[in-house]
Parts: structure tokens; sequence; C-alpha cells
């Protein structure tokens, strides 16, 4: 058990390794970080992103089920070096009514980002394979010229 985590850059390196396909929450080690977390511990993420912040949050919210309280979620705004950065901290009362309309308004936003970074690769992989389709057919036009000397 820990009164402070930090993790630093370590989310948006390891996504991969982190989310199972279709998983709401994170996992590996982060799911058994929160739920040992005792009341009053402090848990501090900083990274190159916050696209991670909403599954990162659903972990926290999963592990305060499994026990007593609740993670309160908190955006440090004025930040010099880590623009990105989410800390929570376990609470031993109930989640009030404010701030479960501060953590939506908080994850419409970051769920936005998310969504357009999601639709923003899916270009980006579409333009890969029709690249990848001209370069083919470039290939196979070089290859019959040659063929035909």
């Amino acid at each position: 058990r820990a009164d402070i985590v930090v993790a630093s850059y370590v989310l948006h390196e390891n996504e991969a390794a982190l989310r199972a396909d279709g998983a709401r929450a994170l996992g590996g080690a982060l799911p058994g970080a929160f739920r040992a977390a005792p009341h009053g511990a402090a848990l501090v993420f900083l990274d190159a992103t916050h696209r991670l912040w909403p599954a990162l949050a659903a972990t926290a919210e999963d592990a305060a089920e499994e026990g007593e309280g609740f993670f309160q979620m908190m955006l440090p705004q004025g930040l010099n070096a880590h623009v990105h950065a989410l800390a929570f901290l376990r609470r031993s009362e109930q989640r009030t009514a404010e701030q479960n309309d501060a953590v939506q308004q908080c994850f419409n936003l970051f769920l936005a980002h998310q969504q357009a970074n999601e639709a923003r690769l899916a270009r980006k992989l579409q333009r890969d394979s029709e690249a990848v389709e001209e370069s083919s057919e470039d290939a196979s036009a070089q290859e019959i010229v040659l063929e035909k000397k």
C-alpha cells in the first residue's frame, strides 16, 4: 500500500498492453494499484496526452465499486511541464451530484478528443492502405514494361 502513486509518461507509451479489445477500463497493474490505495491516497498520472483519461477513470470506478468510497478526480490546471495530468484521491464518503456532473463534463471532452483521434487514425490507415495499393499497381506496370522490352 502506498500513500501516493505517480505514473509519469507510462500510460500512452504502453497503451497497447493496457487496453484489451473493447474494454472500457485499463488493465495491467493499474486495477490493482487503485484497489490497494487506502483512503486518503493520491494517484497522479502525467502523460503525453489525455486520450486515456476516460479509460483510466473507468479503472478507478471499477476499483472503487469493489471497495468503499470513491476516487475524487482532479484535473490540475496551469501546469508548465505536464500539460496532461490527472489525479485521483481515494475518499471514504460518497460522491456528490455536483462532483458527478463535473466528472461527466470532463469525460465528454476527453471522449470527444478520443473519438477525433480514432477517426484521424482511421483516415491515416486508409491513406496508407491506398498508398500501398498505388505502389503495387505502379510496380506491376513497371514489370509489364520491362517484360515488353
